[in-house]
């Protein structure tokens, strides 16, 4: 069986909640660190490709080269149909794939934020897991655009595009489904100053992520199950 592909883009940004769900389905999982200079491998041989979160804008390429890279890559699985699950950084990154913008989001967002589907969302054989008033972690200051004949399928209030399809199979979400409490401590250890940034503070969060992270992780499981079995 091929694996799923795990692009990560930053040392602290990994599969999380999804790796666990990945392997309890029986799938492999191959990690490709782009922080660290690995090569992606050929597509041929990825069973799906899950692109991870990152600091970083995706038109940065001068400073890291290797989003040109994924970018292309990207583009490559959606012309060839192989099942992709873009989060956060990797949404954008797939957008801007099939060609649309990224820029800055109305407003930074950090926390818990409601997840309104469409109606496609609530048909999406991937997003319909998810249900009005989700709350869905977020943590970013930019926002992607729906690329050209993509279907979107989540909106928040303040960030209005939170998730879209690019034909059959590949997904872009501006939320984060597969953090865990102890990657989440590690984010907010690694980043001083939130609460300039962002205008919240790092006890806040805590508290936000013990109350809505348990009810965030059944919707996750249910979504990443569901994409396990189309990579498979």
């Amino acid at each position: 069986m091929k694996p799923i592909l795990a692009i990560e883009n930053e040392d602290i940004a990994d599969l999380a909640l999804a790796e666990e769900v990945f392997v309890a389905e029986g799938l492999p999982v191959e990690h490709v660190r782009m922080w660290k200079g690995d090569d992606l491998p050929p597509l041929g041989d990825a069973g799906a490709v899950v692109s991870l979160g990152g600091d970083m804008n995706v038109d940065d390429v001068e400073a890291f080269p290797h989003l040109e890279a994924e970018r292309g890559y990207l583009a490559e699985a959606v012309r060839r149909g192989v099942p992709v699950l873009g989060i956060c950084l990797g949404g954008q990154l797939l957008a801007r794939a099939v060609g649309a913008p990224v820029t800055r989001s109305p407003a930074p967002e950090l926390g818990f934020v409601p997840i309104r589907p469409t109606e496609e969302g609530r048909a999406d054989p991937l997003l319909s897991s998810l249900r009005e008033g989700d709350r869905m972690f977020q943590w970013h200051v930019d926002t992607f655009d729906v690329p050209a004949g993509a279907t979107l399928l989540a909106t928040g209030e303040v960030v209005r595009n939170q998730a879209f399809r690019a034909g059959d199979r590949a997904w872009g979400v501006q939320f984060h489904p597969e953090v865990t409490a102890e990657e989440l401590e590690g984010w907010l250890e690694a980043v001083p100053d939130v609460e300039v940034t962002y205008g919240r503070g790092k006890d806040e969060i805590r508290a936000e992520i013990a109350s809505s992270l348990p009810a965030m992780h059944e919707r996750s499981r249910d979504l990443f199950r569901r994409f396990a079995a189309l990579a498979a």
